[in-house]
């Protein structure tokens, strides 16, 4: 916290973009205290020095905070209650967002995608490059966004101006598929010749 405190102070710092997060999502299952530490604790030092320097925040988190297993879409008012360990760690640093006096916005998004960073569509490329089968989940839901499409989102929200105490906005790419069928479209527009078992 003390660094974060001296960084702002030095730079004079007037927004802080919180990305930083736990995300792989089956090994929070099992690395607990990690992943509090970075979803929720570390929300928390951003928080504190947030109010103490009158910073505004706006902070990532996830689909994984509701508990939808169906194929319409999420509002930002649908129940809360979080499907997995992941989804309760975000929602926690979420609920230290909510109690804060600093001005606020909360961008869930969901699936994301891109060429830099880990994530499914180059895991899946990889995989699919290397082996000549691959197992997919076919019975989970969501909506694949390009982060480059959510960063236009929140330049948007940040030339807006349109900062009040707290709010919470869903941001996703039009359109769902399951990970079964976003591998296929995957393999089709890379031509990746390699078999695709749904599970």
């Amino acid at each position: 916290k003390n660094h974060i405190l001296n960084y702002v102070s030095d730079n004079q710092i007037d927004l802080i973009i919180n990305c930083a997060a736990y995300t792989n999502v089956n090994k929070s299952e099992t690395n607990k205290n990690q992943v509090i530490k970075v979803n929720s604790d570390a929300v928390k030092n951003l928080v504190e020095v947030c109010e103490e320097k009158k910073i505004k925040m706006i902070h990532f988190s996830t689909d994984y905070v509701y508990n939808s297993n169906n194929i319409t879409p999420i509002r930002e008012d649908s129940n809360i209650n979080p499907v997995n360990y992941y989804g309760i760690s975000k929602r926690e640093g979420e609920k230290i967002i909510e109690k804060s006096s600093t001005d606020s916005i909360i961008i869930r998004t969901s699936w994301l995608y891109s060429i830099h960073g880990n994530n499914f569509v180059k895991t899946m490329i990889k995989k699919g490059e290397s082996g000549n089968k691959v197992y997919v989940i076919n019975d989970q839901f969501g909506c694949p966004t390009y982060s480059k499409d959510l960063v236009d989102c929140t330049l948007n929200i940040i030339a807006s101006n349109k900062f009040n105490k707290y709010a919470v906005y869903n941001f996703s790419n039009e359109g769902y598929t399951n990970w079964y069928e976003f591998t296929k479209k995957i393999f089709e527009l890379k031509k990746i010749k390699c078999k695709i078992i749904p599970v």
